[in-house]
């Protein structure tokens, strides 16, 4: 009987170094692994949206460049002098584009 407990006994031993070993091994692991790999991971997306949003507002607010047409008349300048006939209506004649200041008109072609 007592070579029972003195056997259980060490084995109990053999298997504390044992468990040892395993906590010191995972320990090193843990150890290599990168840590809070999650929040690692959180704030890198955070970054990437930050980055999109700076990017769009800067889009956004970038100056546009003049209205400068590439033929024609620029907006807001007099336009060209020229008559149109009348067609229709109570009178016969031409219309003046200039006989027209101050007024808003509108040329359907």
């Amino acid at each position: 009987m007592a070579q029972k407990l003195t056997k259980e006994k060490e084995e109990q031993q053999t298997a504390r170094a044992q468990r040892q070993e395993l906590k010191a091994e995972l320990a090193e692991e843990l150890a290599k692994r990168p840590r809070n790999r999650r929040q690692r991971i959180t704030l890198i997306v955070f970054a990437v949206v930050a980055l999109l949003a700076a990017l769009f507002s800067w889009l956004v607010f970038l100056p546009s460049s003049t209205d400068i047409p590439a033929g024609g008349i620029a907006v807001g300048a007099a336009g060209p002098e020229f008559k149109l006939p009348i067609y229709g209506g109570a009178g016969n004649g031409l219309i003046d584009l200039h006989a027209l200041p101050g007024h808003p008109v509108v040329i359907n072609f």
